[in-house]
């Protein structure tokens, strides 16, 4: 069993993605595999795979309509492409995060998913409910998912599983998939079908977010001290930056001091 981080980024994110191709270097002991979507990086030496956005079954040129030229084969969808076993246990993260610090031995044996489980995060605290986010999102007749309320809504920006469980889920998120974007026109309704996806078929393990945070995810207790994203006064494994690297991670040639968040 080996332990696998894996992204997928666009040519127009590389650059930006190099904090975490650095923090990556820094902390991670195992393999670090990136998925280059039409593009391979002349300057890029470490290991990845290549996808075709044409062949990326949730790409469609018309959707969604507040994003353009959006891709995002996150749920499932690179595994055909991931040089792995089947025992080995796949983190899938965001490309705007970086990785703050080691994992402890505990905290990568709590990261162990069983048979048809996934492990993940809430993106808030309390977590949005599925029937809230489409509303918020603007869904075609919300009201056709009041059933879903008690359901929390996941972040797949932080995913780990197995081989077979992405292949399941990858497979499933594609049966529903033209139906669903007749109802749903932002791209984060990828999250929201993969998280009632989730829910529906799968085991779901939620564990701390000292594992994956962002400091725009509410209402956490979250600080910023020497550039680094604390909760509950420990650093945060993956820091979900959105590419903010004006407060975190660079090159680490940054002057330090605390900023405390108003969350």
């Amino acid at each position: 069993m080996r332990y696998i981080i894996t992204t997928q980024i666009t040519e127009s994110y590389y650059e930006a993605s190099k904090s975490l191709f650095n923090t990556i270097k820094k902390h991670w002991k195992d393999r670090f595999v990136v998925g280059f979507v039409d593009f391979i990086p002349a300057d890029y030496d470490g290991e990845y795979y290549l996808m075709k956005r044409e062949d990326i079954g949730t790409y469609r040129t018309d959707y969604p309509k507040n994003r353009s030229d959006f891709v995002c084969p996150q749920s499932g969808e690179f595994i055909d492409y991931l040089d792995c076993e089947e025992d080995d246990v796949i983190i899938q993260i965001d490309a705007d995060s970086i990785i703050q610090r080691e994992l402890t031995d505990v905290e990568l044996l709590n990261l162990i998913p069983e048979e048809n489980q996934f492990i993940t995060v809430y993106g808030a605290n309390p977590p949005n409910n599925l029937y809230g986010v489409a509303k918020n999102l603007g869904f075609v007749n919300p009201e056709d998912f009041k059933h879903l309320e008690h359901l929390p809504e996941i972040t797949p920006s932080f995913i780990v599983g197995k081989k077979k469980t992405f292949i399941d889920l990858r497979d499933a998120i594609l049966t529903e998939w033209d139906e669903f974007i007749k109802i749903n026109f932002h791209h984060a309704g990828i999250q929201w079908i993969t998280s009632k996806i989730i829910h529906e078929n799968f085991k779901l393990k939620v564990v701390d977010n000292v594992y994956q945070c962002g400091d725009w995810y509410l209402t956490f207790n979250l600080s910023v001290r020497n550039y680094k994203l604390f909760l509950n006064n420990n650093i945060v494994i993956f820091n979900h930056t959105k590419f903010n690297d004006n407060k975190y991670f660079n090159n680490e040639i940054v002057p330090c001091w605390d900023i405390k968040l108003g969350v």
